[in-house]
């Protein structure tokens, strides 16, 4: 497993950062959107790949 080097901002780090300054709060709502939906897609499909077979009620 890597870590994050001295200087180096990770996301989680960034959205911290980010929360304490309300004229970036926009920003901060963008990006969770964003990984919101790129979590939810890949699940989305996947049950529907594996519900494939099956018959629906």
């Amino acid at each position: 497993m890597r870590t994050a080097g001295a200087g180096v901002k990770t996301l989680p780090i960034w959205i911290l950062d980010t929360l304490f300054r309300p004229s970036q709060a926009p920003i901060v709502n963008v990006i969770a959107v964003v990984l919101v939906l790129v979590s939810i897609v890949p699940i989305y499909i996947a049950q529907r790949i594996a519900g494939a077979g099956k018959e629906s009620r």
